[in-house]
């Protein structure tokens, strides 16, 4: 690993907002949003994980700002920035394991900045995923897209 130190920031980095939900990962870094969206980008294609839609949210709510008045950007998030990403061996390994796990496809995450960190949000599989029969196969993929991910951050 490269820097070894940045690896240990998004991991303890103490950031502005509260502990994420059960149900959400969520990873930070000091690094600027947009880099942070690349990087990502480059790693997930470079894992056979396609890219398949990218929306700039923040560009998106900026256009909405009159219409939503004062409740616009209430916690003042910079970058806002989606994509939805797939493997087609994921997604078969996950319909053999479970076909109602499909609706988990395709993954997808959003990258935010506020007050100088990043946040890197995804829907924990594991967690959704809980009971089923394909459970396992869920919580090896989220901890494949995890590793990706922290790899993207520290590389």
């Amino acid at each position: 690993m490269k820097h070894w130190w940045l690896a240990l920031l998004v991991v303890l980095w103490p950031g502005s907002v509260g502990a994420a939900p059960a149900g959400v990962l969520r990873l930070q870094t000091p690094l600027q949003a947009d880099a942070v969206y690349d990087r990502i980008y480059k790693a997930l294609e470079a894992a056979r994980f396609w890219v398949v839609h990218e929306a700039n949210l923040g560009e998106r709510m900026a256009d909405n700002a009159d219409q939503q008045g004062a409740d616009y950007n209430r916690n003042r998030l910079g970058t806002v920035r989606a994509l939805a990403f797939g493997n087609l061996e994921w997604t078969n390994a996950l319909a053999n394991a479970d076909p109602d796990l499909l609706a988990l496809y395709p993954l997808h995450l959003t990258v935010f900045e506020r007050d100088g960190t990043s946040y890197i949000v995804l829907p924990r599989l594991s967690v959704m995923a809980k009971g089923s029969p394909g459970e396992s196969r869920a919580t090896e993929l989220e901890a494949e897209v995890r590793r990706i991910l922290e790899r993207a951050l520290t590389d």
